[in-house]
């Protein structure tokens, strides 16, 4: 036996009727504003994207849309940092329905997914990225640091990658570096999305960063848009020896936020996103950085994080590290001594101490003149990579032995260009017959010499004996 139903119009109104829910359609209010945050940024120009219709965040970062809202995603640009008083000169976005604009945020916009983000992070599952504020207070007390500190520290990585290609090419205006923090942060997101940890308690892994400037560095060279001065400049260099020289300081940077307690951050922002000693070091360095990664890669990025170190040592008033001349003695291509004066007689040779490890021997025969020495050198015109002066940081280490004690020594660096622009200073031997080490403080220069100048790049060195 069987059946036909047939629906008459009026029930199939009804039907109609109960499959639409039985009333009028009602649509989520659109979001009407917000937060931009690095720290909350006041000035920042707010683009609805959608429509084109853009607004200023106000003294404390929040921004309104006139009604109806919002209903795309949103860019923010340029504005300034009003817990560290300092420009933000990148971008940042947000998918459509956030109320925060963000480092994190811009990750979502770029194709991450909420768990992506929080999970490479090791933050909770439970964090709205798009509506938390990770800058809120209560009572003048961060409410969740540890989102803040996060935050803070892929905005830093960001930074350092965007400033270090811009620097290859010269880049200083505001439009042209936003264009290459938006490509940093997708190559970042593209990156990011295929897993692995970024941060872990207060460490930061380093091979995860150096993936991340290796990606930057391509993705950049590859975009858009870019000022082809960046384009030329990264064509002529090795991302591999770029990310590995790079990566060291950078994790100094983003750890020393983590490690920094609630009270100290904004101090502690502000001293490594106002620290231009990466992008320098990158420019001043750019020849070698074209040549495939190297044991003279491991001596710049030795060289570069030691920096970063005695920079934050500097600016938190704590004991600064003396910096190491950038040669080890032990790189693949051995570094050349250039003796004169009667220092000719200049080798590399096997510790004769302690049997193993290669040093520096220099013989100064008998009538030498006054002024006899040796020049240490790695690359061409006798140079070595730039030693990272800042505030601060003015002394270098030296390892020497000498057959007598009471022998001065005196260090002289130079700019390998030009070379009227000379700092010089001595220390003297306290060891007959042994190794020591002898400490150079440049902010103390020889009499009649030329005081240090912070921002003179020094890349040669010289060492006399006695």
């Amino acid at each position: 036996m069987s059946f036909v139903l047939r629906l008459t119009p009026a029930a199939a109104a009804c039907v109609l009727l109960v499959a639409c829910g039985g009333g009028s359609p009602t649509s989520p209010p659109l979001p009407s504003g917000g937060i931009a945050v690095d720290g909350p940024l006041s000035g920042m120009t707010v683009v609805c994207d959608g429509n084109g219709v853009s607004v200023i965040t106000n003294g404390a970062g929040n921004f309104t849309f006139a009604a109806p809202g919002c209903a795309s995603s949103m860019t923010g640009r340029g504005g300034v940092d009003i817990d560290t008083t300092l420009p933000f000169r990148g971008q940042l976005k947000a998918p459509a329905g956030s109320t925060v604009l963000s480092p994190l945020t811009s990750l979502l916009s770029e194709g991450m997914s909420q768990a992506q983000v929080l999970g490479m992070l090791g933050l909770p599952a439970s964090i709205d990225l798009q509506n938390t504020d990770p800058s809120l207070k209560s009572g003048g007390v961060l409410v969740n640091p540890d989102l803040m500190k996060r935050m803070l520290v892929v905005e830093q990585l960001l930074q350092t990658a965007a400033e270090a290609v811009a620097s290859l090419g010269g880049v200083t205006g505001n439009a042209e570096l936003q264009l290459i923090y938006g490509e940093v942060a997708a190559s970042a997101a593209v990156l990011l999305k295929g897993g692995g940890t970024l941060v872990s308690g207060s460490t930061v892994d380093l091979s995860l960063v150096t993936s991340l400037m290796k990606a930057a560095t391509q993705r950049v060279a590859q975009a858009a848009g870019v000022a082809a001065s960046v384009k030329t400049a990264l064509a002529a260099i090795n991302a591999d020896t770029l990310a590995q020289v790079v990566a060291g300081p950078a994790k100094v940077q983003a750890e020393a936020l983590l490690k920094s307690s609630s009270a100290d951050l904004v101090s502690v922002a502000k001293l490594v996103q106002s620290d231009q000693s990466i992008a320098n070091f990158v420019k001043a360095n750019v020849t070698a950085l074209g040549s495939p990664p190297s044991a003279a890669t491991a001596t710049l990025a030795t060289t570069l994080t030691a920096q970063a170190t005695a920079n934050l040592s500097a600016g938190s008033g704590a004991p600064v590290t003396a910096l190491a001349l950038p040669v080890t003695f032990e790189e693949t291509t051995a570094p050349v001594l250039t003796g004169f004066g009667g220092a000719e007689d200049s080798s590399i040779v096997t510790d004769p101490v302690a049997g193993t490890g290669k040093v520096a021997k220099v013989v100064k025969v008998a009538g030498s003149e006054v002024w006899a020495g040796t020049t240490v050198s790695t690359g061409a015109n006798l140079s070595i990579a730039t030693v990272p002066f800042a505030t601060g940081a003015t002394s270098m280490n030296l390892r020497v032995w000498s057959p007598d004690k009471g022998i001065p020594v005196r260090l002289k660096l130079e700019n390998a260009a030009d070379n009227t622009k000379t700092v010089e200073t001595e220390a003297v031997t306290t060891v007959a017959g042994g190794w020591q080490t002898l400490t150079f403080n440049f902010a103390n220069p020889a009499a009649g010499t030329a005081a240090l100048n912070l921002a003179t790049v020094y890349n040669k060195a010289s060492v006399f004996f006695n």
